[in-house]
């Protein structure tokens, strides 16, 4: 985006021109081998950590949530049924309100 950006700005006409600048742009490419970061570099690398870790945050979020619901619903499945034995409710009985929660 930022050599479209530049192409934009600067008309290379000339074709040697245009070669040089193709030379020093695969010049730079060399360069990402580089352990130094650039400051703009810096500030995408910590965009997109941010971008991610917020993300992360909410899928994480979003897996306890439905975590938490199944244990919810599970644990209200086991009272339920437990009542439902206290109170003398036969097995064909309980199976049949077991089935119909899996509906």
């Amino acid at each position: 985006r930022m050599i479209i950006f530049i192409s934009r700005l600067i008309n290379l006409e000339d074709a040697e021109l245009r070669h040089q600048f193709f030379e020093e742009l695969d010049n730079l490419k060399g360069e990402n081998n580089m352990a130094e970061l650039t400051w703009i570099e810096e500030h995408f690398r910590d965009e997109a950590i941010s971008k991610v870790r917020a993300e992360s945050i909410a899928i994480g979020e979003a897996r306890g949530e439905a975590r938490g619901e199944k244990r919810g619903r599970s644990k209200a499945l086991k009272a339920a049924i437990e009542f439902m034995r206290s109170n003398g409710m036969s097995n064909e009985q309980i199976n049949m309100f077991r089935n119909s929660m899996k509906s």
